[in-house]
């Protein structure tokens, strides 16, 4: 009640010089009532801070007791097993039993002729665990400002296991390249660690080896590799001394950023979309399950049992070549029986093409059509092109032919002259985009697409939003879409940006608006239908 009545607007005409002092002795009890009650729930705040403190306290003390239970049945069941004569570094002469047993099989090889072929096999690989994870850190730009209202230098993601019952890993990360300890008592990271995005290992006493790669998203969606993959061996750590987590990044150390970035570039780079960015990290692991403070050795290998080798036929199996024959054929004109002359506006010779008939019409539907059809070129057996660039018409050639991107590819590198590659690229790709749009070969459609995905940037984003409209690669809208909206300082100060057809600016605008897809997609129907009526 006093805090309403301190808020309010309160009429004041009319109140007598008695009334206006009561009034104002009445505010000031309200003031200290509210002091009071403020001071009195900071109290409470702290024991609650001290109450969640003190149940991770507990939470960690139960994880270590549980541990140590674990260890004691662990050695007890080890007194056992040294007792019965089945480990330990004093077994008797025989060593089949303890081979076998490292081999998790406890039958006896059976003996074999002298004259048998026989080989033993010792496995390092036995024991490995692979995983994935992927972390997406949202509202990047509010990332500083929020650490520094929580006085912490790093954000940290949920813990990760790379097997049942193993380990905890997180992904740590300074925008700072900096200090790197996630302030957990689980992670406790060597003193002085520092770098940009890790991967942490709880702390323990058994070592492990680990490979680990880091990769962060691209605007087309695939996953770039940042820095190398690394192997390393991470010792086990006497049960005498306090453990230390297994920290490993591509920067650690180094202090780069990521790819080189400082934080303020990274957040202008293609990295970073609509204000997040994902990592991902792919690792194997190898535990160690002994220690030698409890066995006294470690054994990290796998002794298979004897068995025999059967001698295999030397018989090697030669790779499939049905692309490269049917595309020697084509190129050698031999039993052709179809003549395609391709000419480009600008050229004064067309480039001819002898092809075969049935291969066309099984690859394409439109070349199904037009040879089994009454038209002019099924009689003739000659077909003009004029609206295909030479290039790209070959490199679409080459792929109904082969079936494979890499003969696409070769055609397209082929012809490169001195100048801008990536240029030359994405001029190239958008011809073979409008060719296999044309002739409908939906395979080389969508990876033209893909790959004109890799090539969204400051300077082609415009270009591109209208090739994608054009040729209805919804894919490569979206997401040249999505660039330009992270980035329309930069784009609307171009020449570029302010000759987009006028299709294009709706869809922009659309998306910038938050406009569902579904809608968008009605929309931008209708408005076509009333363009072609007038």
């Amino acid at each position: 009640l006093p805090f309403i009545t301190y808020f309010r607007p309160m009429s004041l005409e009319g109140l007598g010089v008695d009334e206006l002092r009561a009034r104002i002795e009445q505010e000031r009890r309200a003031r200290e009532q509210s002091v009071f009650e403020f001071q009195q729930a900071g109290t409470e705040l702290e024991a609650a801070y001290q109450r969640q403190r003190l149940r991770r306290e507990l939470e960690a003390a139960a994880q270590i007791a549980r541990t140590g239970r674990l260890n004691v049945m662990q050695r007890r069941g080890r007194i056992e097993l040294v007792n019965n004569d089945e480990v330990g570094p004093y077994l008797p002469a025989d060593m089949q039993y303890f081979c076998n047993w490292l081999s998790d099989n406890r039958v006896r090889t059976p003996k074999t002729s002298p004259d048998d072929a026989r080989f033993s096999v010792r496995a390092f690989d036995h024991n490995v665990a692979e995983a994935e994870f992927t972390w997406n850190l949202r509202g990047l730009s509010w990332l500083v400002h929020a650490l520094h209202h929580e006085g912490r230098d790093n954000t940290v993601s949920h813990t990760y296991e790379a097997r049942s019952g193993g380990g905890d890993y997180v992904l740590v990360f300074n925008p700072r390249a900096g200090n790197l300890d996630p302030d957990d008592e689980r992670f406790s990271p060597p003193a002085g660690a520092s770098g940009s995005l890790v991967l942490m290992r709880e702390a323990g006493h058994y070592g492990v080896s680990l490979e680990a790669s880091f990769f962060v998203k691209s605007p087309s969606g695939d996953f770039v590799q940042w820095g190398e993959t690394r192997r390393e061996a991470f010792p086990n750590i006497s049960f005498d001394e306090v453990p230390q987590s297994l920290v490993v990044g591509p920067d650690l150390g180094a202090e780069t950023g990521i790819f080189g970035l400082a934080f303020e570039e990274l957040l202008q780079s293609q990295w970073v979309q609509d204000d997040a960015i994902e990592f991902r990290v792919k690792i194997k692991e190898v535990e160690v399950l002994h220690h030698e403070q409890q066995e006294g050795w470690i054994e990290m290998s796998r002794l298979g049992r004897k068995r025999h080798r059967e001698e295999q036929p030397a018989v090697e199996v030669p790779p499939p070549s049905l692309g490269t024959s049917l595309l020697a054929m084509m190129t050698a004109g031999t039993y052709s029986d179809l003549t395609i002359e391709v000419l480009h506006s600008g050229q004064e010779s067309a480039h001819t093409f002898t092809v075969h008939t049935n291969i066309l019409s099984l690859r394409s539907e439109v070349f199904r059509a037009t040879l089994s059809s009454g038209m002019s070129e099924a009689a003739t057996r000659t077909i003009k092109v004029n609206d295909v660039h030479p290039i790209a018409f070959k490199a679409m050639l080459h792929f109904l032919y082969s079936d494979e991107f890499e003969q696409v590819e070769k055609v397209l590198s082929d012809d490169d002259q001195p100048g801008q590659p990536s240029t030359q690229r994405m001029a190239r790709l958008q011809a073979v985009l409008a060719a296999a749009h044309k002739y409908q070969v939906l395979r080389l459609l969508r990876w033209s697409e893909q790959q004109l995905c890799k090539l969204i940037g400051i300077e082609t984003a415009c270009s591109l939003l209208g090739l994608s409209l054009l040729y209805e690669a919804s894919e490569l809208e979206k997401y040249t879409l999505k660039f330009m909206k992270s980035n329309m300082p930069k784009l609307v100060t171009r020449p570029d940006f302010a000759s987009m057809s006028p299709e294009s600016m709706l869809q922009l605008n659309m998306h910038l608006a938050g406009v569902p897809c579904d809608d968008k997609n009605r929309i931008s129907r209708s408005v076509k239908r009333k363009r072609q009526e007038a």
